[in-house]
């Protein structure tokens, strides 16, 4: 006798149709930004161009990620839980996430310049701190000398949009979908995409150590909304500064003083991140990440184009800031 209510278990979305699915995303929007490029559009230094431009990008990216999932979901896929934005927020949990990115911005900032020391050695030219003057424009992705107008403006394309578009896709797709290979090899291949597909040298070591820390609190409390607050704190200490500080903020000299305090204060930043981390309330409905997949496994091989795809794009940012492209 068949069961009438008996629950069909519904496949997941597993890392080969995560890093497809990001791969088509990826392909959609870099489409959409050469045709912006191609339109004369000066990115680079008009504020409100780039502007327009960013909304357009994130907007054809955003569109095309719940086209995807409205497909799948027609498919019979499993959503990954994460992406329901519906779930409720603990204020709690909010207090320890805005702790989270104090300590992820100044634990590991000498980190950060210690990597752009090391570039510079081999006659880098970083993009923030050294190229905001173009003539008489002032590159305006490094936040100095903007109006109050363009603040908030910039407040919503470098801060907000990110938070949310970017979590919805490194951390609610590619992440859930990587654990099938399990939670540290997720953690960390989501980061080290997150990094590669920035493009911004100057903050590699940054944004992958941003990239582990929204994928370790998304795991914690299967909440996503708790990663899109972090990353858009992240961004906006760091336009806020640049915008009213300006050039005084430029990458300390570097020396073995330097160095010395560049270790103390990462090492302090984990162990305050690792307790902070752990005081963070967790989900009723912990799943139990069960590794279905091998790493290397050409089931996987989306992944690695992915990786491939986004370390040519770090490589090219690399050459132009050694002025080789």
């Amino acid at each position: 006798m068949v069961k009438v209510n008996e629950e069909v278990k519904k496949p997941k979305v597993d890392a080969r149709v995560a890093s497809y699915t990001f791969l088509a995303i990826i392909f959609v929007t870099f489409l959409v930004g050469m045709a912006i490029g191609a339109s004369g559009a000066d990115t680079r230094t008009n504020f409100w161009e780039a502007s327009v431009a960013m909304i357009i990008q994130y907007g054809a990216f955003l569109g095309l990620f719940f086209i995807v999932f409205w497909q799948l979901k027609l498919r019979g896929k499993e959503i990954p839980q994460s992406i329901d934005l519906n779930k409720k927020v603990s204020f709690r949990n909010l207090g320890f996430v805005v702790l989270i990115a104090a300590v992820t911005l100044v634990g590991f900032m000498l980190l950060t310049d210690g990597f752009l020391a090391i570039l510079r050695t081999l006659g880098y030219s970083s993009c923030v701190v050294e190229k905001c003057v173009d003539g008489t424009a002032k590159c305006w992705t490094c936040g100095d000398g903007l109006s109050v107008p363009q603040y908030i403006m910039a407040v919503f394309v470098v801060c907000l949009l990110p938070a949310v578009i970017e979590e919805l896709l490194f951390r609610g797709l590619i992440l859930k979908g990587l654990t099938s290979m399990g939670k540290v090899v997720a953690i960390i291949a989501s980061a080290v995409l997150f990094s590669l597909f920035h493009g911004n040298v100057d903050q590699t070591i940054h944004q992958f150590i941003l990239g582990i820390i929204c994928a370790v609190v998304v795991l914690k409390t299967g909440n996503l909304v708790y990663a899109m607050v972090l990353h858009f704190l992240n961004n906006f200490i760091w336009l806020t500064a640049y915008t009213f500080i300006g050039s005084s903020l430029e990458s300390a000299p570097w020396n073995p003083l330097t160095a010395v305090v560049m270790v103390v204060l990462a090492g302090l930043g984990v162990l305050m991140l690792v307790g902070l981390v752990k005081a963070l309330k967790p989900h009723d409905e912990r799943a139990v990440i069960q590794k279905t997949t091998k790493f290397w496994s050409l089931y996987n091989i989306g992944y690695f184009i992915a990786v491939v795809l986004g370390g040519c794009i770090w490589v090219f940012a690399l050459l132009a800031g050694l002025g080789v492209v």
